[in-house]
C-alpha cells in the first residue's frame, strides 16, 4: 500500500475506489492495493456508514446476548 502519512479527517471521508486505487473524497490517493476488488474491499470497510451498518445489522455474538440476560441466566449461557 502506498499513500501519505497524513491521519484521515472527517472531511476526506467516504473514501471511494478508483481502479486500484482507495481515494479520498478529494481525489486524493491514500493507497494502492492489487486489484480492483480489494480497493473496493478496503474503501467499503473503512468508510463509517457502512460500518455503523454492520455493527448494528446481524446477530451479536453469545457473550453479548448473555449480558443483556437477567445474572443468574447470564452466568449459565456463558
Amino acid at each position: 500500500m502506498t499513500g501519505t502519512d497524513e491521519p484521515l479527517k472527517p472531511e476526506d471521508f467516504p473514501l471511494e475506489a478508483d481502479k486500484e486505487r482507495v481515494q479520498r473524497q478529494d481525489g486524493k490517493p491514500i493507497a494502492t492495493t492489487k486489484n480492483e476488488a480489494m480497493a473496493h474491499e478496503i474503501a467499503e470497510r473503512l468508510n463509517p456508514r457502512s460500518n455503523a451498518a454492520k455493527r448494528t445489522s446481524g446477530r451479536r455474538d453469545r457473550r453479548q446476548r448473555a449480558h443483556e440476560l437477567p445474572c443468574e441466566t447470564a452466568s449459565r449461557a456463558m
